[in-house]
C-alpha cells in the first residue's frame, strides 16, 4: 500500500510514555514527525478521525 495513504496517530498516555516522533518518522520514512498528543479525549478525537477517512 502507498506510504502516503497511511496515518500515525501518537498518544503519550498523558506524558507516562516517553515517545520520539521523530525518530519514529524517520524509522517509518514519514515526510514529517507524526504529532504526539498527550490523551485520546473528545477535545483531540476530531484528529484522529480525519486522518482515518478514507482508509
Amino acid at each position: 500500500m502507498p506510504k502516503d495513504r497511511w496515518a500515525v496517530h501518537l498518544c503519550s498516555c498523558n506524558g507516562a510514555l516517553p515517545i520520539d516522533a521523530k525518530e519514529i518518522g524517520r524509522l517509518a520514512e514519514l515526510d514529517a514527525p507524526p504529532s504526539v498528543h498527550t490523551n485520546l479525549g473528545r477535545e483531540v478525537a476530531g484528529a484522529y478521525w480525519e486522518g482515518a477517512i478514507g482508509c
